[in-house]
């Protein structure tokens, strides 16, 4: 029954949102999610998410067109993002992915059985994703996995 109420909430209000109430607007804000100690720091007014991992800081690098590139030695399926906390700032243009975006270290049969703990709920990278973001994957077959254990907000 709860399921239910939430969804009429939902539809309330999107409902009100609807009404002729003006328009709506958003001022973005940047985030800065880097960290001092070790690594090439981002340039000052880089809106790209960013992160330090063994004293080596990575982030998106602004395009030409102003969007935020997230090549393969940001992630990729060997290199998943395995901070505690990362954040993709809504700074009003599109965050675009050469590979697709691995959250959180993914723990297989092999290695389980091997002895390796997975890990448990929340106890993984806590992907945060601002709300108006347009995420953008190169290849068609790319996608965003969240490991066991990670969370997405």
């Amino acid at each position: 029954m709860k399921t239910r109420e939430v969804l009429m909430l939902g539809a309330a209000a999107v409902a009100l949102a609807a009404c002729d109430s003006g328009d709506i607007t958003l001022s973005p804000t940047t985030v800065d999610n880097s960290t001092s100690g070790g690594g090439a720091a981002p340039a000052p007014n880089n809106p790209c998410a960013a992160y330090t991992e063994a004293g080596q800081t990575f982030s998106g690098q602004v395009d030409a067109n102003g969007n935020c590139f997230y090549s393969a030695t940001f992630v990729s399926d060997t290199k998943p993002i395995t901070v505690s906390s990362i954040t993709f700032p809504n700074f009003g243009g599109l965050h675009i992915f050469a590979d697709s975006l691995y959250i959180g270290e993914d723990v297989n049969a092999t290695a389980a059985a091997a002895g390796k703990r997975i890990p448990q709920e929340g106890e993984g990278t806590r992907l945060n994703i601002e709300a108006g973001n347009t995420m953008v994957f190169q290849a068609a077959d790319s996608y965003v996995r969240i490991a066991r254990g990670s969370q997405i907000f």
